[in-house]
C-alpha cells in the first residue's frame, strides 16, 4: 500500500478553487522515498485485477455484491461509472467489501481521505483489509490536507482507466460535488464509493445508490443453530439497508461478510423476534 500526499504536489491539473499550488506530485514509500506522478501512474497501470466481471448492463460492468442483496437491485448488483454512498456505524466494513467486489476488475483501489479523518477514523491499515480480499500491492492510499483536497484527488482518480474502484471518505457530500464526481467516473470507466462518517443525511445527491450500515451483535445471530461451534468463513455482520436507489425499493437485510466468497450472505437465523424487530425498524428507516 502507497500513502499520498496532495500537499502542493500537483502541476498541470486545476485545483479547486482557491487554491494556486504548482509543484509536482510525490508518492512517499515506506522507506520515504519520493516516486514522481508519472512514476505513480505506470505503477497503477501495472496492477493487475481479478477475473474480471462478465455481467454487465448498458455496457457498464456490474459488482455482483451477494444474491439477497443484488436482487433487490435494478442492475442485479452495483454498477460501474456511478456512485455508491455508504453511511453510518459499519460504513467502512461494508466499503471494504463492496471496493472487493469492484476489483474482479483489473485496476487499482484508490482510497481517498483527509489527514482530519485520519486522526478521527484512524489509519488505514492495508493488512487489516485482507479479509475482505483486498491485496494491499493494489492499494494506494490518499492523505489530502482537507476536505476539499480530497474531493479534487478522487476527481483525479475516478477520471482514470487505470483505477478499477475510488473510495472517498468524506463527513459532508452535496449534490455539486457528486455531479463532479459522477462525471469524473464516467470518463474513467471505475466506480466510486462514498463513505459517509455522521448521521443520517437525506438531502439529494448524485449518487446511484445509497446504503446505511449497522452493526449486528453475533449474540442474536445463529442462536438455534444446532451446532454452534462450527467453523465458518463469516467476518463480520451488519443490518444493511438501502434506503434509497434509482428504480428500487428501499430494502434491508441482515448479511455477514464471507471471507471464503468474498461476497455477503444472508447472517441467520435470527432469536425469535429479531425478524420482527429488524422489519420495524427497517419499515421506520425507510420513510426517513
Amino acid at each position: 500500500m502507497s500513502t499520498e500526499s496532495f500537499h502542493d504536489r500537483f502541476a498541470g491539473h486545476d485545483r479547486p478553487s482557491g487554491h494556486d499550488h504548482a509543484a509536482n506530485a510525490k508518492e512517499r514509500d515506506g522507506c520515504g522515498q519520493a516516486v514522481d506522478l508519472e512514476g505513480l501512474k505506470a505503477r497503477i497501470r501495472a496492477i493487475e485485477g481479478g477475473g474480471g466481471v462478465a455481467h454487465r448492463v448498458d455496457g457498464r460492468p456490474v459488482a455482483r455484491l451477494g444474491a439477497p442483496i443484488d436482487r433487490a437491485l435494478p442492475w442485479n448488483g452495483l454498477p460501474t461509472m456511478a456512485l455508491h454512498e455508504v453511511a453510518g456505524p459499519s460504513a467502512t466494513a461494508v466499503t471494504a467489501g463492496m471496493a472487493r467486489r469492484f476489483l474482479d476488475r483489473k485496476g487499482a483501489l484508490v482510497w481517498c481521505r483527509s489527514d482530519g479523518l485520519a486522526r478521527l477514523q484512524g489509519e488505514l491499515y492495508g493488512p487489516g483489509l485482507r479479509p475482505y480480499g483486498i491485496d494491499p500491492a493494489r492499494l494506494i492510499h490518499i492523505r489530502a490536507r482537507d476536505a476539499e483536497e480530497t474531493f479534487w484527488a478522487a476527481s483525479m482518480a475516478m477520471r482514470s482507466q487505470a483505477v478499477a474502484c475510488t473510495v472517498v471518505e468524506t463527513e459532508a457530500f452535496d449534490l455539486v460535488t457528486s455531479r463532479r464526481l459522477q462525471i469524473a467516473l464516467e470518463s474513467g470507466g471505475g466506480a466510486g464509493l462514498v463513505l459517509r462518517h455522521g448521521a443520517l443525511e437525506s438531502a439529494p445527491n448524485a449518487a446511484l445508490t445509497r446504503f446505511w450500515a449497522e452493526p449486528m451483535p453475533r449474540a442474536i445471530l445463529a442462536a438455534d443453530d444446532p451446532a454452534p461451534w462450527r467453523l465458518r468463513p463469516r467476518g463480520p455482520s451488519f443490518r444493511l439497508s438501502l434506503w434509497r436507489a434509482k428504480g428500487a425499493q428501499p430494502s434491508f437485510w441482515t448479511v455477514s461478510w464471507n471471507e471464503r466468497t468474498l461476497a455477503f450472505d444472508l447472517a441467520s437465523p435470527l432469536v425469535p423476534g429479531a425478524v420482527a424487530k429488524a422489519a420495524e425498524d427497517g419499515q421506520s428507516f425507510a420513510r426517513t
